[in-house]
């Protein structure tokens, strides 16, 4: 597959330089804590509907304990 007429959007270009710079270059290196670290975002599992909230300068995601995460 040719892809010489493909350009990035601007928010793969941000994933991107956020990817780079938490020295992620493999899909296995990828860690949702680390991340939402470097972002600061506080994550919490519990067991409710995963939502988020901005308050303030809070920001919080909270994801549902309950789901069963599949990972390989």
């Amino acid at each position: 597959m040719v892809m010489s007429n493909y350009y990035t959007t601007n928010l793969e270009d941000w994933v991107t330089r956020l990817y780079v710079s938490s020295k992620v270059f493999h899909p296995t290196q990828i860690n949702k804590e680390n991340i939402a670290r470097k972002l600061g975002i506080f994550l919490h599992k519990k067991p409710l509907p995963s939502y988020f909230e901005f308050v303030g300068r809070y920001r919080g995601i909270t994801m549902d304990s309950n789901l069963m995460i599949i990972t390989n």
